[in-house]
């Protein structure tokens, strides 16, 4: 009995950590194979690598914006929400945006919650393009792309 026992305990550590260590097939842009000139149709989760530079990214623009420091972004699942983005157009229709990425979270400054959305397009694996920014710590202060997808 004692045999079986440790068998099954052996096949269920096998299958944890075959499942575990699985790598995801889909490339994040993070990773220097990645095509910056793939066109995207589709609104797609983001996964945690890009959720984490989604944070980097909104934290330095925000810092930038506001002209604010010493604040943390809320970067629990319950507030953070990141999502990849059709590809999308300024409104003259000279610019083209590929991997749009668009996020919400909370940040705590002073004591302080605030609200902010921010949207930003990835041009290669260093640079990017702030189409949107907008936070209730300042509401007249804002970083607001024109974008066909406005209309």
């Amino acid at each position: 009995m004692k045999k079986i026992k440790l068998l099954g305990l052996m096949v269920i550590s096998i299958v944890l950590l075959g499942a575990c260590s699985s790598k995801s097939e889909s490339k994040s842009t993070n990773d220097s194979s990645y095509d910056y000139n793939q066109t995207n149709s589709e609104v797609k989760e983001a996964n945690n690598s890009q959720k984490a530079e989604f944070i980097v990214l909104a934290k330095k623009e925000i810092k930038k914006l506001y002209q604010i420091d010493n604040f943390e972004i809320d970067d629990s699942s319950d507030n953070l929400k990141v999502n990849i983005m059709p590809d999308d157009k300024s409104q003259d229709g000279s610019e083209t945006y590929k991997n749009v990425f668009s996020g919400i979270s909370n940040f705590t400054y002073q004591d302080k919650i605030y609200s902010f959305d921010f949207i930003y397009s990835k041009t290669d694996e260093n640079h990017y393009k702030v189409l949107y920014l907008y936070s209730n710590y300042d509401a007249n202060n804002k970083i607001s792309v024109p974008l066909d997808s406005d209309k």
